[in-house]
């Protein structure tokens, strides 16, 4: 009588479990594919589950065996996870919650269905971050990596594969959460960069970039210039050191750019620009000069180009254009006196050149006048 009790009563159970797999899909059946792909400590879950009897110590050695990752996670579910049934899954997501947590309350949540900042930004991430050791530290605190992870990737060459590390392992595992986490850090401790990604401020190349070749080679004042920077927090004490140690002026400008330029964005070209020019200003106003000297040889020589080949303009212009151009013989510049034409050019205001040049380009019969002088 006692044994037909007990087997009615692992019937009912068995039938209970049956029945609760049936009516909803397990967690970690639900998402499998992201649980292969994304569980980054395996052996602290395998040691738990070790513990807790869901594998035997056979299946835990056959599991450890197998390369990569995902494949160890794949052979877990085909035998142990399989065998086991819902009490096992429930202890493997409980260990989950305590070793990958961050994992499970991103599955869980599903915060965004927009993609994230940091993946957004990835490729610009990867290239211009320079302070990745400072930034693995308080990710390393906020358990987004672990100290595995942390020496894993500060083994890594150069600063761009330790980024591409920390994505491809802890950014991949610990999903929405740790990528917040990672981007408040970043806030704190790569500003400029932030600001730069997020606000795009002009799509025209910079002052510091349209120059950057005339800079790396005329500015003079290096260690000034990076004083400044360093008040600013354009520059770390780490990147300070790192420039002055070059051999070389020229060696210095460019370590600049290449480290805390890049990673700063327009901001921090903005404080450099500046900086510059309060210590360098004959450089920056030279410069500046240069790009109108430049855009002014580019307008006479369109000038001449349409004087080439609509060489008629007419005999007589009203006397208020004379006044406008500062001519005093308007006959002459009207019969295409080059040198004259010339002269105007330089005496107008730079800005109005073109507009009031226009009846020359594009009426050489008659011309059409501003509203103003008509």
């Amino acid at each position: 009588m006692t044994l037909q009790l007990w087997e009615t009563e692992t019937a009912v159970l068995l039938n209970a479990e049956l029945n609760r797999d049936s009516i909803e899909e397990h967690f970690v059946d639900r998402h499998r594919s992201s649980l292969i792909q994304r569980i980054s400590l395996m052996e602290p879950v395998l040691d738990q589950l070790l513990d807790h009897e869901v594998v035997r110590q056979e299946q835990y050695d056959t599991i450890l065996t197998k390369e990569p990752r995902q494949n160890q996670v794949r052979e877990l579910y085909r035998g142990a996870l399989r065998s086991s049934g819902t009490r096992g899954k429930d202890i493997f997501l409980s260990v989950l919650e305590k070793t990958d947590h961050l994992l499970i309350e991103d599955l869980r949540g599903q915060v965004s269905p927009e993609e994230h900042f940091v993946d957004r930004h990835r490729s610009s991430l990867v290239q211009r971050i320079s302070l990745v050791a400072a930034i693995l530290d308080q990710l390393l605190d906020h358990k987004v990596v672990s100290q595995e992870q942390y020496d894993t990737i500060l083994a890594k060459a150069t600063r761009q594969d330790q980024v591409r590390e920390l994505y491809s392992g802890p950014l991949r595992s610990s999903g929405t959460r740790g990528k917040d986490i990672f981007l408040c850090v970043l806030e704190e401790l790569e500003p400029f960069l932030i600001e730069d990604l997020r606000g795009k401020l002009s799509p025209e190349e910079h002052f510091v970039d349209r120059h950057r070749s005339s800079l790396i080679q005329r500015i003079s004042l290096v260690a000034a210039l990076l004083d400044q920077l360093l008040d600013h927090k354009v520059v770390s004490q780490e990147q300070y050191d790192t420039i002055l140690a070059k051999a070389t002026r020229q060696n210095q400008v460019r370590e600049l750019y290449s480290g805390a330029l890049r990673s700063s964005g327009t901001r921090g070209k903005d404080i450099s620009l500046s900086v510059l020019e309060e210590t360098d200003h004959l450089l920056i106003e030279d410069l500046r000069g240069q790009r109108r000297r430049n855009e002014f040889e580019t307008l006479s020589y369109r000038v001449q180009r349409e004087l080439e080949r609509q060489p008629f303009i007419p005999p007589t212009l009203p006397m208020e254009l004379s006044q406008t151009l500062h001519l005093s013989d308007v006959g002459l510049a009207c019969q295409a006196n080059l040198d004259l034409v010339h002269a105007a050019i330089n005496a107008m205001p730079f800005r109005c050149r073109g507009q009031q040049l226009r009846f020359f380009f594009f009426y050489p019969r008659k011309p059409v006048l501003p509203a103003h002088l008509r």
